[in-house]
């Protein structure tokens, strides 16, 4: 893999959330390529899976793990299964996210608990 950066990734241990598709999906080639050993997490594990394939295919060290930011427990297993096959954590990318395409005065009591265990849960825990 071609470096562009010259960043200090080599040998980081790097988690990415939301890498199933869009930013996620290109941050996590662009830390394999600088070095860094990319731990990849969604709910999405197919497509994070195909992520690490063509990670791997150019050169680079990728693992794919489940992941729901809205659970605590899910979080915590998380971390403690990246941190038992990869090291310990160096970079934490939280890229997952969302936002609700409903109009604000039709959101519901449960869309507004979705987003925020997603977008404040996530984060915090």
């Amino acid at each position: 893999m071609h470096k562009r950066f010259g960043s200090d990734l080599e040998g980081k241990v790097a988690l990415i959330t939301g890498a199933s598709k869009g930013l996620g999906y290109g941050l996590a080639k662009i830390f394999a390529r600088e070095g860094a050993k990319v731990a990849v997490a969604s709910r999405d594990v197919a497509r994070l899976k195909t992520l690490a394939q063509e990670v791997e295919k150019e050169g680079g060290t990728c693992e794919a793990f489940t992941l729901d930011l809205r659970d605590v427990a899910s979080i915590n297993a998380c971390v403690k299964e990246v941190e038992r096959k990869m090291g310990s954590i160096d970079v934490l990318v939280n890229n997952a996210g969302m936002g609700n395409p409903i109009p604000a005065e039709k959101v519901t009591e449960q869309d507004w608990d979705w987003m925020m265990d997603l977008n404040l849960k996530g984060t915090f825990f």
